[in-house]
């Protein structure tokens, strides 16, 4: 009798394990497809720190503050780990006017979010709220270093601190000014990026891709003073061109050489027709289109009111039309003015071309480059092959 009872007992005791083992399994799918049916019950999931969070979130989107408080009070207490969960507390608490609550809980979560990035862009928009400055400037720096969240965080420290550059550089780390400076560059904002390169040029050795871009960026925008001043200063070079025999790759660069290939022309090195060196540049017409053509240059710094000299080699094979390439010198933002060579013989040897000229006093660059118009007789489209080589300019 007594081994029956036994027997009925443990029975007894294992169905009810798989009943709520199944129950369990039931519950816990829910939780994680969060599909607890309409009306349901939140003590039917009480031992659910998910469920619990998710009842929280519904009461605070209907603004049931209490009820919310009490959930999301109920999801740490089962799984004190949930992040969210303590954060969205925090909120409530600062909702209701507990601040220093807000504070506590938001502190609490700074050891327990670690460096998972979503939970720091949600505590530094609470420390942000709460007046919490430290806090703001620590999690704006280390959420900065994320790509996907990078232009919100700086959007979030300029408006911060009300477009005020001088300030907002003032809080960067300085790994985090580079990306700053490009986030100023991308909206025009021409006085406070020359502010942000003072600062980082005084911090980091500035890489040469951002220096390029920069220039450029203020050539662009006819700041062609503080171009001037920012290339001296990075590269150490005054009135000098870059790359003047084409030794080495075409940059690019808005202060090295630009070119440009398209469709019915050809710019490119030639290593077995240089004059001097290994290399030439050669530009090849292919005859098929009128073309206007302005697409090899280069800008060189220049003091204003003094007289340069600019000398170069070239030579031709072939070319067509009455319009033929020549090179001219054009002032950058600066008075007018502008000095041209005459246009190359349709067929010449290597020789030398000379142009001198005067920048006028508030002329601080000019740009050399190759031009060819488009001409007006019946025999227009261009054809044939121009080499240049060995440029040099000096002052007289």
């Amino acid at each position: 009798m007594r081994e029956s009872l036994k027997k009925i007992v443990v029975s007894l005791f294992v169905v009810a394990a798989v009943v709520w083992a199944v129950q369990w399994a039931v519950m816990s799918r829910a939780v994680d497809a969060r599909d607890y049916g309409a009306g349901s019950r939140a003590e039917g999931f009480s031992g659910f720190a998910g469920a619990q969070y998710d009842f929280g979130l519904r009461a605070w989107y209907e603004n049931r503050l209490d009820a919310a408080e009490n959930f999301f009070g109920r999801a740490v207490s089962i799984h004190p780990l949930h992040v969210d969960a303590w954060l969205k507390l925090a909120e409530v608490r600062q909702a209701v006017g507990d601040e220093k609550g807000a504070e506590n809980i938001l502190r609490f979560t700074d050891r327990l979010a670690g460096d998972v990035v979503k939970w720091k862009w949600r505590q530094l928009l609470m420390a942000r709220q709460l007046g919490m400055e430290e806090m703001f400037v620590e999690y704006v720096n280390f959420v900065i270093s994320f790509r996907r969240l990078r232009d919100q965080a700086l959007d979030l420290v300029d408006r911060h601190f009300d477009q005020r550059a001088q300030m907002v550089i003032a809080v960067l780390e300085p790994g985090n000014l580079p990306d700053y400076l490009r986030w100023l560059m991308r909206r025009d904002r021409i006085e406070d990026s020359l502010a942000a390169w003072s600062a980082l040029r005084g911090k980091l050795e500035v890489d040469r891709e951002l220096y390029e871009r920069y220039v450029s960026y203020l050539v662009r925008n006819k700041e062609i003073a503080e171009a001037v001043r920012i290339r001296e200063r990075y590269t150490g070079l005054k009135d000098e061109m870059v790359n003047p025999g084409f030794e080495s790759e075409i940059s690019g660069h808005v202060f090295g050489w630009q070119a440009w290939s398209r469709e019915h022309w050809d710019v490119r090195r030639d290593r077995y027709q240089a004059r001097q060196g290994n290399y030439a540049l050669r530009v090849d017409f292919t005859g098929e289109k009128n073309i206007n053509f302005y697409h090899v240059r280069q800008y060189v710094p220049v003091q204003p009111g003094k007289t340069y000299s600019l000398s170069f080699q070239w030579r031709s094979r072939n070319l067509t039309t009455d319009k033929r390439p020549y090179f001219e010198i054009r002032g950058v933002n600066c008075q007018k003015s502008r000095w041209k060579t005459d246009m190359i013989a349709m067929d010449a040897d290597w020789h030398e071309q000379r142009l001198s000229f005067e920048p006028g006093p508030d002329c601080r660059a000019v740009m050399i480059r190759m031009r060819r118009h488009r001409s007006h007789r019946f025999d227009n489209k261009i054809d044939g092959t121009v080499w240049v080589d060995g440029f040099q300019l000096k002052l007289k």
